[in-house]
């Protein structure tokens, strides 16, 4: 006889049909993808979500044609910490995306992540020569680890290129950014073979201001030097103002202006630092006139290294 089952309360019964095979009932079935779904919902439930989504969906998003998506994909990761580790890899690669946003997001993103991601920023500094990416992937390393020898050495590489004026400028930036952590590098710079990279160092030191101090002593010798170029000391000078207390600045102004022989052009400068920084009104001998282009420029710059110094300590 044809078998069959059927449903009492709490069961499931299978039934045969006219040819006699047995066959699973609907209701069966549907107990089934019942339960499936009610484990994919409890799993979902426990995966944390990271502005309003689970980390799997922002990975997936990583890897969308729209600019806008991975955009958004990398700043929700960002918000994970070390718990957009997973993330990583795919994230590495928009260090070579087409937006510039992506690409800046990715940064953060991966600095966010730590530690974890290291392995593969050093992966992309050591398989790829396009230089904003390794610069991208350098600034990421110095973030997460000042110390880190490959990223400084990239970072510095960046700064000293000459073939590349905005990555240079860009790297610079990356540098006083990190409030003193790499004011070795811009003492490196200020030792360069190249007169613009050291030209360029000696301004970016003032850039950083008060935790730059490290490097106040280099700064008085290379002032100090009459053989030095007339530019660098001058920006030297600038920059002491920021870096240096007013005590230990004073008098290397002062030797400046008193010495009847330097060179004009330094003298003016330390005239002009000696009235920014309130040790004089007014200096006699070779400062220039307080209301000339120069002198209000000079001051300008003063002023702007310590608002940069003074944001950067926030």
């Amino acid at each position: 006889s044809n078998l069959y089952w059927h449903f009492v309360a709490g069961s499931v019964s299978p039934h045969s049909n006219e040819s006699g095979k047995v066959e699973e009932p609907m209701g069966f079935r549907s107990l089934s993808w019942m339960i499936a779904l009610a484990a994919l919902m409890v799993v979902g439930c426990n995966e944390p979500r990271f502005m309003g989504r689970t980390m799997g969906s922002w990975i997936v998003d990583l890897g969308s044609d729209d600019d806008y998506s991975r955009r958004a994909a990398c700043e929700a990761i960002s918000t994970a910490g070390p718990a957009g580790a997973p993330a990583v890899p795919a994230m590495a690669k928009l260090l070579d995306d087409v937006n510039d946003g992506v690409q800046t997001w990715a940064v953060k993103g991966l600095v966010a992540v730590g530690p974890a991601a290291i392995p593969e920023l050093e992966k992309v500094l050591a398989e790829d020569q396009i230089p904003n990416v390794r610069l991208y992937a350098a600034s990421a390393l110095v973030q997460i680890d000042s110390t880190h020898a490959i990223g400084r050495d990239a970072l510095y590489a960046a700064f000293t290129g000459t073939g590349n004026a905005k990555i240079a400028r860009d790297a610079g930036h990356i540098i006083i950014k990190q409030k003193g952590a790499l004011v070795d590098l811009l003492l490196r710079g200020l030792n360069d073979n190249y007169e613009p990279i050291r030209v360029e160092s000696a301004r970016l030191l003032g850039k950083i201001g008060t935790p730059a101090a490290i490097a106040v002593e280099p700064m008085i010798k290379l002032i100090q030097d009459d053989k030095q170029p007339s530019q660098l000391r001058r920006n030297l000078v600038a920059s002491l103002a920021a870096v240096a207390t007013k005590e230990k600045a004073a008098p290397v102004f002062q030797a400046l202006v008193d010495n009847e022989e330097g060179d004009g052009n330094v003298t003016s400068m330390a005239g002009d630092m000696l009235r920014y920084i309130g040790e004089r009104k007014a200096v006699s001998g070779y400062e220039v006139d307080p209301n000339s282009p120069e002198a209000q420029a000079a001051a300008l710059e003063a002023e702007a290294n310590a608002l940069d110094a003074a944001a950067d300590k926030k």
